[in-house]
């Protein structure tokens, strides 16, 4: 499997494991330590369900982590830890397979700085399943140490995992499939995982199977980055794309099923669900595009997946959501108020609410993602390339101007994986 990463691009959330006070990363100023396991007790290393995850507590006062030395002679990892009730603890993650790490605890105690002796830890194999990585081309700098949530799907199994960028596995979590398949129907029957991110808090993985038609239940998973299974969540028709928008709290969309003209039309909806199951719907497709509009009616015959939302990511700024529509070459915003708010469209025939310098289709063509970056710029993933027929995939950094209705192109990197967003890089192994 080859693996490129492209810093300017986003192709994969960065995790930097600072988004919680329990795991974080952040670099100190070096102190003199003072050696002495007086101010430690009841140390204990953990393993976890992850084999490159442990979690470590002990007892001490003062501000106290964990300091893991660097094996290639860098600056050594600091995690900071979290009180719980009678004890300290910290989460060590973000190292590879088959690994061996030398630590020890420090707390700082009225401005003196007191380390325990050495401890030792062997990271394990997260799974034999996972296909070898291949570092192709990489613009991350020496010394950065970034990672990227993905999921992978190969004929074997399903995966949600995160890689570092030097193209190293450093989590991962498998999710079999419910029956086995022959030869390459894996890729069209397998409910392949289709998206994965964060939770909000930081402190989980979320990502979802996905439900090929109106009658077939998708999956949402919420896993701990101890691999804990704290979700999982049966949503008839949930397909492509989810998010979550409050804790716990999620919008996924969904198949639904129409008739025209003596032909099924598959539809789509934005729904609101937690646990409990689906409990609002927050937009139709139908209520902006009409199947009436000879513009919209579907050219071929029989059970079509009609217009084809296929991601959606949430704008906590003004409470509105954006999707991508991959046949119609666009992507828009709506609220679930208001509806449709714009639309920025590659086809000439739709009414784009944007014009450009560059042609609109060099900036949404077969769009399968659309993800706010702040300061009105979007980052939009299209999975065929105009000029060039040989790509696959590009990544186009926007800038919209709602108010003068004009839209600027401010980066594009062509890339070769499948189906990358901000939120994931979905890698299909044959």
């Amino acid at each position: 499997m080859m693996f490129y990463l492209f810093a300017c691009s986003l192709l994969g959330e960065e995790v930097s494991f600072e988004k919680t006070k329990e795991i974080s990363t952040t670099k100190e100023e070096p102190k003199e330590c003072i050696f002495s396991d007086n101010y430690f007790q009841d140390m204990e290393i953990k393993e976890t369900n992850i084999a490159t995850v442990f979690k470590v507590q002990w007892n001490s006062e003062g501000k106290s982590g964990v300091l893991i030395d660097n094996p290639e002679g860098g600056e050594p990892w600091y995690f900071s830890s979290v009180e719980k009730e009678g004890y300290r603890e910290s989460t060590l993650i973000g190292f590879p397979q088959l690994r061996h790490y030398e630590f020890h605890i420090q707390t700082e105690i009225d401005e003196n700085l007191y380390c325990s002796s050495t401890y030792e830890i062997n990271t394990g194999l997260i799974s034999s399943k996972l296909p070898e990585i291949t570092l192709e081309k990489s613009t991350i700098e020496d010394g950065e140490r970034l990672f990227y949530l993905t999921v992978l799907n190969t004929a074997e199994s399903r995966f949600a995992v995160i890689i570092s960028s030097l193209g190293e596995y450093v989590w991962g979590y498998e999710v079999p499939y419910e029956s086995v398949f022959e030869g390459q129907d894996w890729l069209l029957q397998g409910k392949i995982l289709s998206k994965i991110q964060f939770s909000l808090d930081g402190k989980s993985v979320l990502f979802n199977s996905n439900g090929n038609s109106y009658d077939e239940i998708g999956t949402l998973y919420r896993v701990s980055l101890d691999g804990e299974l704290e979700e999982k969540i049966d949503v008839l028709g949930l397909h492509l794309g989810f998010t979550e928008v409050a804790d716990k709290n999620y919008v996924g969309l969904l198949y639904e099923a129409s008739e025209w003209n003596e032909n099924l039309i598959l539809t789509d909806r934005l729904v609101a669900f937690d646990v409990e199951g689906v409990n609002e719907v927050v937009y139709d497709s139908l209520d902006s595009f009409s199947l009436e509009d000879p513009a919209f009616q579907p050219s071929n015959t029989g059970v079509v997946d009609w217009i084809h939302i296929n991601y959606v990511s949430y704008d906590k700024e003004d409470d509105s959501f954006l999707m991508s529509i991959v046949r119609l070459n666009s992507v828009i915003k709506i609220t679930k108020d208001d509806g449709l708010i714009w639309m920025l469209s590659g086809n000439p025939e739709f009414q784009s609410s944007f014009t450009a310098e560059e042609s609109l289709l060099e900036l949404v063509n077969e769009p399968h993602s659309i993800t706010y970056l702040g300061a009105k710029q979007y980052l939009i993933f299209n999975r065929s390339y105009p000029t060039d027929p040989e790509s696959c995939s590009e990544v186009v950094k926007v800038q919209l101007d709602e108010e003068n209705q004009s839209a600027d192109l401010l980066c594009r990197v062509i890339v070769i994986t499948i189906f990358p967003t901000r939120d994931t890089i979905s890698i299909f192994v044959k």
